[in-house]
């Protein structure tokens, strides 16, 4: 006859280790739950980056006068952003996949 030693016929199912493929973490569930969330915050940076970037080179571009934010302003800023977007969507539209990996 085999002896087993006490403790091992005491023990509670909570002190019984899960396996490991339990104790994992489902990344992709994970991702696919916080992706639109990520998605949509890195649209609206870059967009506010870009925003950031036409405002400075304004400001650049005024010298040393101060330049005061009215309305022209910010229809200049708008126009400028409006037309950058442009300028890429039609960089894009007119891409042709032999230009794409041509010197």
């Amino acid at each position: 006859m085999m002896f087993v030693p006490l403790s091992t016929l005491l023990i509670h199912p909570y002190a019984i280790p899960r396996p490991i493929s339990r104790r994992m973490v489902n990344w992709t569930h994970v991702l696919g739950t916080y992706l639109p969330l990520l998605l949509t915050i890195g649209v609206f940076l870059l967009i506010g980056l870009v925003i950031w970037q036409v405002v400075h080179d304004i400001v650049e571009q005024a010298g040393d006068s101060s330049v005061q934010f009215s309305l022209d302003t910010v229809y200049l800023v708008l126009d400028a952003v409006k037309d950058l977007f442009a300028r890429v969507v039609d960089q894009i539209t007119n891409l042709r996949k032999e230009a794409l990996f041509s010197p």
